[in-house]
């Protein structure tokens, strides 16, 4: 679990994470990791073997970079729901990075989805929280989104008078 206090308003307690599902960054993935293995089947065939020596590492070490890449911004991406607001933070590259949050107690309505086979067979959705001045907040193919969408009905019950 992570540590949000120091970020957390004097009273406000932390309730759930919610993360983009690992299934989103999957086939992407695995189709380069079956470029980088056609890659290194092509130069390993037609390739001088000195010289493949040293270009199927230097593929390897680019797909595996690439990798480490998708993955920090994958791990990057999640919505905190805290017991007064819902922090969205998404990352945009290495070195970018926003931030958006709404007070629970702006909340209108919120409705859970799942759609698509992928979503239903790996259990991710999006919620859609609708907003007293009418934006929508979206929480895009979260992984458990009924338990969130659950915790976010209960919050705003409890902030409502």
């Amino acid at each position: 679990m992570f540590d949000f206090s120091y970020k957390l308003n004097p009273g406000e307690r932390f309730v759930a994470i919610a993360r983009k599902h690992w299934f989103l960054i999957a086939p992407k993935l695995l189709e380069y990791l079956i470029i980088v293995a056609l890659l290194a089947l092509f130069v390993n065939k037609f390739v001088p073997f000195r010289w493949s020596m040293i270009v199927i590492p230097t593929i390897v070490g680019a797909y595996l970079l690439y990798f480490a890449y998708r993955w920090i911004l994958w791990r990057a991406d999640y919505y905190i729901l805290t017991s007064e607001r819902i922090i969205k933070i998404t990352q945009k590259g290495i070195l970018s990075r926003t931030l958006n949050e709404i007070a629970i107690s702006d909340i209108a309505n919120a409705v859970s989805g799942i759609k698509g086979i992928a979503a239903t067979l790996f259990g991710f959705g999006t919620i859609k929280i609708f907003l007293k001045n009418g934006e929508v907040f979206n929480l895009k193919n979260i992984a458990e989104p009924v338990k969130i969408y659950q915790a976010i009905i209960k919050l705003k019950e409890l902030s409502s008078p």
